[in-house]
């Protein structure tokens, strides 16, 4: 299962992939472990007046997470703030 989310802040999409990643022994009534990471990427260049230091992609690399919407959120919340500390 792979679940992935897309939502704006400040004229950058987000988003947030997870998916399961159960180790080989892993086995029914064993936690389900999950791989997440998260992406953005600047599409309304003038949103924000000020300007950014970058219009690059921002990427979080793949981690573990024990629940994906704790991963979503964490992602998206840590993504948020790189966004931000971009503003000039």
């Amino acid at each position: 299962m792979k679940v992935s989310d897309i939502q704006n802040h400040a004229g950058w999409d987000v988003v947030t992939s997870c998916r399961e990643n159960k180790p080989e022994n892993w086995r029914p009534g064993d936690p389900i472990q999950y791989a997440a990471s998260a992406k953005a990427t600047l599409c309304r260049l003038y949103e924000y007046r000020q300007g950014w230091s970058t219009q690059a992609a921002q990427i979080i690399p793949e981690r573990e997470f024990m629940d994906f919407n704790t991963a979503h959120d964490t992602l998206r919340a840590e993504m948020n703030t790189m966004i931000d500390e971009l503003k000039l």
